[in-house]
Formats: structure tokens, sequence, C-alpha cells
């Protein structure tokens, strides 16, 4: 377009005008042709390598692309540019987090939350990284804190309710859960949690009762499969009960 060949003209007759790489980035970026965004971007950081904002935009684009290693290039660049950055810093960690560098994530969650210390985003991902590097204790607490923050989430008393039901913390797992479906009654997954509990205390009739719920609110492949695997598991748990007093 006029525009894009006017600010390609601009770009090149001024290197060192952030706004003319930047505008052209974006206007690529409208045109979907994120492939030339890029090439733009590294352009222009060629020539302004202490440019912050041109390596932001390029990050932002390749994680909208789910280009993780590629976005963690530019966000090592950004952050130490502007380490008192909280976007860059969390989108830095979640990031790290994608590509498994839970480790390097829990660093820079940490500077996160330093800088925004109530910040939601920042306590669940501190609470994903925890839990992935087998913090159990630890998820606990950046969800609890959350939770103090926003007692009515329903997401965040289902993602604690999750993580204590991963623990075998069966009574505080049905705490959390039903204060999730509770808030929303319209959510099935709060009511799926329910069901995948019950299950693994092996009370089938209380699973299959929440599998069906969950069905009704949302009838989803994945959910007729485990109420249906419930069945199942209650049939073999049967079958084994009646068989087992001829094994004795």
């Amino acid at each position: 377009t006029e525009a894009v060949l006017r600010l390609t003209r601009a770009s090149k007759l001024k290197p060192a005008n952030l706004d003319a790489w930047l505008s052209l980035a974006k206007a690529y970026v409208e045109l979907n042709k994120l492939p030339l965004a890029i090439d733009v971007l590294d352009q222009g950081i060629a020539a302004n390598p202490e440019s912050f904002s041109l390596y932001q935009l390029a990050a932002e684009i390749e994680l909208n692309q789910e280009h993780y290693n590629e976005a963690n290039v530019y966000l090592e660049q950004a952050v130490s540019l502007n380490a008192q950055s909280l976007i860059t810093n969390k989108l830095y960690a979640k990031s790290l987090y994608a590509t498994r560098n839970y480790r390097s994530a829990s660093i820079y969650a940490e500077r996160s939350a330093k800088i925004s210390p109530k910040d939601i985003d920042v306590l669940t991902l501190q609470a994903d990284i925890a839990n992935q590097r087998g913090k159990v204790g630890s998820a606990i607490e950046y969800l609890k804190t959350a939770i103090n923050i926003q007692p009515a989430s329903a997401e965040l008393q289902h993602q604690l309710g999750k993580v204590y039901l991963n623990a075998n913390l069966f009574d505080a797992s049905t705490e959390h859960l039903q204060k999730a479906a509770s808030i929303n009654p319209s959510w099935a997954e709060p009511v799926v949690g329910l069901g995948l509990l019950y299950s693994k205390r092996r009370l089938f009739d209380q699973a299959i009762s929440f599998f069906e719920r969950a069905v009704e609110l949302d009838p989803s492949d994945n959910n007729r499969a485990m109420l249906n695997g419930a069945f199942t598991d209650k049939k073999k748990s049967l079958e084994f009960d009646n068989n087992a007093p001829q094994l004795r």
C-alpha cells in the first residue's frame, strides 16, 4: 500500500527514526504479513541496537504465533534494556515457561512480583512454575495469596482445587472446587474436577453424578469420555468385588 511504501522510504532515509520502523512493522502486522514485520524490526534493531520498543514489539509478534524460542531472544534483550518493565518481565517468564525452562521462568516471575506484588497474573504464573518444579507447597501459597486478593474468583478457586487434587489432598480440593462451582454454576471445569476427585477416591457413584452434571453444562467429547470412563471403572470395581470372595 501507499502507506507502507511511505514508511519504508522513511525508515531507509532515517534509520534512527524508531517511529518509522515501528509503524512499518505494525502496518505489516495489520496486513497479516508477520515475517515481513519481523524482518523490518530486525533491520530497525540493527540500526538501533539499544531500542527497547523494537525488541518488545518483535517479541510480541513472535509470542502471538507461539514462537517461544524466537520470542525469548528478543525478550532477553528487551528486559536487559528495561529491567523494570512489568509487561516485559511477565512476557519473558511466560515464554520461558512455555519452553519448559522453569528455573529461568521462576527468576523473571519473581522479578515481576517485586514490581507488582498483587498482580494476580504473576501469582498464578508463579504457582504454575512452582507446580512444575514439584514445589506444591509454594504453589499452594501463591494461590492462597491470590485468593486473598480476589476471593470471588472461580478460576483461582478451581486452580487451587486442582493443585490439592494432584497432591491427593482431597478435603482441601473438595472445598475449593465446590467454591469454584458455586461462584460460577455454569462452568463445567470445577464439576469435572469433583468428578475426577471422586474417581480417585473410587467413589464411582458420586463421580458419575458430577460427570453427568459436567456433560449437561458442556457436552464436549472429553467430558463424555470421562463420564463413560467412570461407568467403566464402576463396572470393573463391581466385578472385582464380586469375584473377590472366590479368590480367598
